[in-house]
Order: C-alpha cells, then structure tokens, then sequence
C-alpha cells in the first residue's frame, strides 16, 4: 500500500523503468533509464541478510527492530552527486582572452618604415608596386561525376558518337571522346535533373535540359 515497509538499494543513477522477477523469485532484474544498465539482484533469505550488511536505504515508517541499516542511510544522505561537469569552476585563470590579446599588424597595416636590413637591388626592383591581388575570374576546365542515381535517359551521343551529352550537379557537359576534352553549359542556377537530344532530322544535336 501506500504506506507500506519498503527498502531502497541505490544502483542506478537515475530513475528505474523496468522491474522484473524470475520464475522463482530468487533474482531481480531491473533496467535504469538514462544510465541505459541492466542490473541483476539476488534476493537473498531473511537469515542470510541479517549476518550481512547491505547498502540500501529504509522507510521513515520502518521500525528499529529490523536494524543494520541506519549506518548506511546516513552515508548515502551524506554522499554529494553533483555532476562535476555542471559545478561552478572555482580555478582562477590565468592569461589574456583571445579576443583580447593584440594581433600582429598584417603586411597592408604595417609601417612603410622596416628595421630590416635592406633587401638586394634586384629583389628590389622585382618587388615594386607588387601586391597580391584577388581572384577575378575562374574557368571550369573539367567537371567530373555524372548524376544516375535518381536520372534515367541523360546520357546521349552527338556528332555520330564523336561526344558524349550528359550532366552533374548543375553543369550540361559536352564530353569529346577523342580528345578527352570537355565543353559546358553553365545556364543553370540549381541541379539538372534531366536531358534530351532532339530527334528531329531538321534540327540536329538540339539539346533540351531540365533543373529542380
């Protein structure tokens, strides 16, 4: 009932979700939540138990007589699980934050001015008005991978088999077989999901593409 004798033996770290007896009532088979154990008790005599002292923790409502674990709640209440993990950390600290230590001054912020020595005349004049300068423009030269896994009926042959249509990601390809080279569309802004060649005598090596 609900206030019944009871005992608590403390195993698991968390709460218990699942309790089961064996076909004899001698073993216990308890399974924790979010330690994720299974724990195996044995359920020993009234004698046996009375020589031997357990960890375990007893019902306020309990009577004295039963004895031999007042000892061992009174150390369970005084054991601290605190996570280390989330206690505050008292450790002073030494140092400069990262966001507050000085940056070494780049090459463009540094002073024309150099205690260096001088360098020779001819790295000199090499060097004159010489600066690293951004990239302004770059040219696809071979795109590699072919979209199959979800596409069906994108790969053609042009020229009487001289090249190879097809694509990949969002690029229409025009592969020579002779020369390895390659040729691109690049029109589209998202992935090509399907290509065609038109059949038509009239319109010749007229090609048709598809994106998401």
């Amino acid at each position: 009932g609900k206030f019944g004798k009871f005992k608590k033996y403390v195993a698991h770290s968390t709460h218990v979700t699942n309790v089961r007896w064996t076909y004899d009532d001698s073993m216990l088979v308890t399974l924790g939540g979010a330690d994720m154990s299974l724990m195996v008790w044995t359920n020993e005599m009234e004698s046996y138990r009375e020589k031997k002292s357990c960890d375990s923790e007893e019902s306020d409502i309990d009577s004295e007589e039963d004895g031999g674990y007042d000892s061992d709640v009174t150390r369970e209440n005084e054991i601290s699980y605190t996570i280390r993990a989330l206690s505050t950390n008292i450790r002073p600290m030494l140092g400069v934050k990262p966001h507050l230590q000085q940056k070494e001054p780049s090459v463009d912020e540094r002073p024309p001015v150099s205690r260096a020595p001088p360098q020779p005349e001819k790295l000199q004049s090499n060097n004159v008005g010489k600066k690293k300068r951004p990239i302004e423009d770059l040219v696809l030269e071979l795109a590699f991978g072919y979209r199959g896994r979800d596409c069906r009926n994108n790969v053609h042959y042009l020229n009487d088999g001289d090249d190879i249509i097809y694509h990949t990601a969002s690029v229409g390809i025009l592969h020579n077989v002779a020369t390895g080279t390659q040729s691109f569309y690049q029109e589209h802004n998202d992935d090509i999901l399907c290509l065609t060649v038109n059949q038509h005598p009239k319109f010749i090596n007229i090609v048709a593409t598809g994106q998401v």
